[in-house]
């Protein structure tokens, strides 16, 4: 599969994750949990954000959980 078609999540700061494309790092979408919400968590936001990333790849283009993550690369830093 070309890069072109594969996204990574990547967390550029501790609550703030972007989808984005892995060939020119265009962010398609941010997602910034609040401190409360991390709070709540215990700092499991970043499994909520793939949980969250993944229905929607699913429920947008209608691939199942398996196909969804060959186009949603996980690079968490």
């Amino acid at each position: 599969m070309s890069d072109d078609y594969v996204l990574e999540i990547v967390e550029i700061s501790e609550g703030e994750i972007v989808l984005r494309t892995r060939h020119d790092h265009k962010t398609l979408l941010t997602m910034k949990f609040s401190s409360d919400v991390l709070e709540y968590l215990d700092n499991r936001y970043l499994d909520v954000a793939k949980v969250m990333l993944n229905a929607g790849m699913q429920a947008a283009t209608g691939v199942d959980e398996a196909e969804a993550s060959l186009f949603i690369g996980r690079r968490l830093h």
